[in-house]
């Protein structure tokens, strides 16, 4: 499998549009991809249709394969000469294991130029997250706002309002427990508590690349992150689901069912501060 071919994608639209890269010269063509979300795969599914009708001098043959740990599945098969995938599913938090010795740059797609004047359709800052000395090799698939979903019944019943900061998201969430409704959950997933960490103002690396969480002012704001996750799990306020149960499992669709949950789908634990 040449170069050419491998993509590490995570937005599906303009994926598909860039498989044209290294597949234009074939008649018979067999495309294939990981990804650890069966979502994926159904929108690619969808849009077979259209992409074929756009290339009726080829006979495609599809590979989508849904494998829980696709980029670790990925770096593992590329060590040992094994085959890979043509696109890749590969989560933000994970693309800096792929710059590691040039890894991204040497068996990966740079997108850079097909993207071209499509790029102010994006926000800058996602580039940023799959960029390796300056170049492009994946895409976003969602801007991936934290939102907080909420039942107005249960908080009515309740007697209280919708918090605004942090520290009211504790008070409320210890009175919506008592009532047996979670205000969200946390998990023992990372990616959580950076987001937590980045919503407070705090970061772990500057702009220049530089690790700056050991810093006094970082490191507050990391400790005021943990105390407030361990305070919520303690009230109740939080409902701790673990990390590989989060995005697949049935814990949280059945909690928020059965009303024990307030927040079904965002795992960010609360407002932002004030």
């Amino acid at each position: 499998m040449q170069k050419s071919r491998f993509f590490g994608l995570m937005a599906v639209c303009l994926g598909l549009l860039a498989m044209s890269i290294g597949v234009s010269a074939q008649t018979e063509v067999t495309l294939s991809a990981w990804t650890h979300d069966q979502l994926y795969l159904n929108y690619f599914n969808s849009r077979l249709p259209e992409w074929e009708a756009t290339h009726p001098d080829m006979k495609f043959t599809y590979d989508f394969q849904l494998i829980s740990n696709a980029p670790e599945a990925y770096l593992q098969a590329l060590a040992a000469g094994e085959p890979v995938p043509d696109l890749l599913g590969l989560e933000q938090g994970q693309f800096p294991n792929f710059m590691k010795n040039g890894v991204i740059a040497d068996n990966f797609v740079d997108l850079t130029d097909v993207i071209g004047a499509d790029r102010d359709k994006y926000a800058e800052g996602r580039f940023a997250l799959y960029s390796y000395e300056g170049r492009i090799y994946a895409l976003e698939s969602s801007l991936t706002a934290s939102v907080y979903y909420y039942q107005p019944e249960i908080y009515k019943k309740v007697g209280v309002e919708v918090p605004k900061t942090w520290e009211e998201a504790l008070v409320t969430g210890e009175k919506l427990a008592k009532a047996g409704s979670a205000f969200g959950f946390v998990t023992n997933d990372g990616s959580q508590f950076q987001m937590m960490l980045n919503q407070r103002g705090g970061q772990i690396f500057d702009k220049d690349a530089n690790f700056v969480l050991g810093t006094e002012e970082n490191r507050a704001m990391a400790i005021e992150v943990a105390t407030l996750i361990q305070e919520g799990v303690k009230n109740g306020t939080f409902f701790v689901v673990l990390g590989g149960d989060v995005w697949s499992g049935v814990t949280i669709p059945t909690a928020y069912r059965k009303d024990a949950l307030q927040e079904p789908l965002c795992p960010i634990g609360g407002p932002p501060a004030a």
